[in-house]
């Protein structure tokens, strides 16, 4: 029982680990392009949703 009590705490504390991780690098999440905010990218960059994040990519004409 004392085992699986030291899991579960050891499990809470690498998720929390994880979420501040996460949180600390302003990464934009998204689903579709639309998604996306239109401002995080530079002059001639253009935002695009790839694997659930928001990324600049340039322009292709």
């Amino acid at each position: 029982m004392a085992e699986i009590l030291k899991f579960i705490h050891a499990l809470v504390i690498f998720l929390s680990l994880i979420g501040l991780v996460i949180s600390g690098n302003h990464t934009y999440w998204c689903v579709t392009t639309d998604d996306c905010a239109t401002n995080i990218c530079r002059s001639g960059l253009t935002e695009e949703c790839w694997v659930f994040r928001c990324i600049c990519k340039y322009e292709t004409k």
